[in-house]
């Protein structure tokens, strides 16, 4: 479930602000699983699992230093639904605001 920040109350801002370390900008959006798994699911279940949460949360960017996430199956997926794959550096360099 998406959450837009501008939305929360202030106790839910501050109790997130809290946990992250970091004031929450209005324009930001939060993710909120839709539900938790019990036991993680592996092989190929696994596999569909990931890419329909990907797509269910609307996912822009993959933000991972595995390997396993360059496979070519999981790039070529992510390619076709308009999601990078980098690491925390790149994404960092990306974002990072110029004077």
């Amino acid at each position: 479930m998406l959450h837009n920040v501008r939305d929360l109350s202030p106790d839910q801002r501050l109790a997130i602000e809290s946990l992250l370390g970091r004031a929450l900008r209005d324009e930001e959006s939060l993710i909120r699983p839709a539900r938790v798994l019990k036991d993680a699911p592996s092989g190929a279940e696994r596999t569909r699992s990931f890419r329909q949460y990907l797509v269910a949360a609307g996912a822009d960017v993959l933000c991972v230093r595995d390997r396993h996430f360059y496979d070519p199956a999981v790039v070529a997926f992510c390619r076709r639904e308009d999601i990078w794959i980098m690491d925390d550096l790149t994404l960092l360099e990306l974002l990072a605001v110029k004077p």
